[in-house]
């Protein structure tokens, strides 16, 4: 979608917005183990915080990479997004359907060797 961007700084970008997650979730796994559970909302705000931090991070450096405006990364967003599910969707009725044909293939041999 005519962005300036190359692989390396995307994957360095990616990398960079990552950050927050691993600064506050290691951190977060150690008191875990030393908090009550009235304490836990504390831990779960903290790590809300970063994955809102990551998005920002991510969301900014995709517009900033590819001089798009707000508009234009939120719609790239969006169409990477909807094609993800797409992909999902027919991955997942792949298999639904494969699996039905190794069903219905294993029921003809079934029935093909009790009549024999």
């Amino acid at each position: 979608m005519e962005g300036e961007g190359s692989f390396k700084d995307i994957v360095m970008m990616t990398g960079y917005a990552c950050l927050p997650l691993v600064i506050i979730r290691f951190p977060v796994a150690i008191l875990s183990n030393l908090c009550t559970y009235s304490e836990e909302i504390y831990l779960n705000t903290a790590v809300t915080l970063s994955a809102v931090w990551f998005t920002a991070l991510l969301l900014i450096g995709i517009m900033t990479i590819h001089q798009y405006s707000v508009g234009k990364m939120l719609g790239t967003v969006l169409i990477t997004g909807v094609a993800m599910a797409a992909l999902v969707f027919l991955c997942l009725l792949f298999f639904n359907l494969f699996s039905q044909l190794v069903g219905f293939v294993f029921s003809i041999y079934k029935e093909m060797s009790l009549r024999l």
